[in-house]
């Protein structure tokens, strides 16, 4: 690997080099040839540094507007607590329901409680969402959609842009027991 130092010794040889060919060498015809296609290269080379840093500061700018939501699964008494927040910059329009998506199916999950009174879809920055679940529900719901055992599930929501917001964990099935468990990936 070469430090930048030789290579900047690399650039000043070659361009001592091309002098010396001009002046030995070439007419005086050929060198202003010589010296006008190095000059549209260099030109070129300018453009594209200019075309990819603005590239570059465009695609920065709209990740950090990105909606950034986070959702963390818990099992509190015979429940499985979903709990999300808002990591973003702007409300997002969050649907009050998850979905249990298994190969090409996926399933609505009402929720058993909510923990905002009166939620408008709106999930405000750095605004919690706890929705609860009861466990024989969503172990029901594994029998139903023909989950088979120790397959792990994401918990997936929506907002009203139609956006997929996976949950860290996922919902696993205990092969032993008929038992729903957090699987952390």
């Amino acid at each position: 690997m070469q430090t930048d130092f030789s290579k900047g010794g690399l650039v000043i040889i070659f361009l001592i080099g091309i002098i010396y060919y001009q002046l030995t060498i070439l007419s005086k015809n050929d060198a202003v040839f010589l010296w006008t296609v190095l000059g549209s290269i260099s030109q070129a080379a300018a453009a594209l540094g200019t075309f990819w840093a603005v590239k570059t500061t465009l695609s920065l700018a709209a990740k950090e507007n990105e909606a950034k939501i986070k959702i963390t699964l818990s099992l509190k008494y015979e429940q499985i607590e979903v709990s999300i927040i808002n990591l973003g910059k702007y409300p997002i329009a969050l649907l009050p329901y998850g979905y249990l998506h298994y190969k090409d199916s996926k399933r609505p999950i009402s929720h058993n409680e909510i923990s905002i009174e009166d939620y408008d879809n709106f999930l405000k920055p750095n605004q919690y969402l706890t929705l609860t679940y009861r466990s024989d529900y969503i172990y029901t719901m594994f029998k139903d959609m023909n989950i088979p055992k120790n397959i792990a599930i994401p918990i997936i929501f929506y907002d009203k842009e139609l956006n997929k917001y996976y949950s860290s964990q996922k919902l696993i099935l205990k092969r032993e027991e008929s038992i729903i468990c957090i699987h952390q990936s």
